[in-house]
């Protein structure tokens, strides 16, 4: 089942695209080993951000910064929530308090593991 998000939300595709790409970093870190932790947080964002938006194609991010692969999960994370705050209560999806709440959750994650900043490097 798809689903189709009417109108066009510029915040949902932004946060969506900061998801992606954290998921891409995370992907890149899992050294293609499936069962890495890095391999299950890259799933998880990606289906966030599916949740989000159905775009085949995510708009660049806001954080930019470092190459692929480099760069803090984190500073996405925190890019997709505050691109989700902006959204005007008129605009917002009924379900967005759900998907709110997972990034919250992965974010929480992400900081129990200690996977948000530079330290994680020799972990993968």
């Amino acid at each position: 089942m798809t689903h189709s998000r009417s109108p066009f939300v510029p915040q949902l595709e932004a946060a969506a695209a900061e998801l992606h790409r954290a998921a891409d970093l995370a992907a890149l870190r899992s050294d293609d080993n499936p069962f890495s932790h890095w391999a299950a947080l890259a799933g998880q964002l990606r289906l966030v951000a599916a949740g989000l938006s159905n775009r085949g194609q995510p708009l660049e991010s806001s954080v930019g910064g470092p190459a692929p692969g480099e760069g803090d999960l984190a500073a996405h994370l925190s890019a997709a929530s505050a691109a989700l705050e902006g959204i005007s209560s008129a605009d917002a999806p009924a379900d967005l308090a759900f998907w709110v709440g997972h990034i919250d959750d992965l974010n929480a994650l992400i900081a129990d593991l200690g996977l948000a900043g530079d330290e994680y490097r020799s972990r993968s």
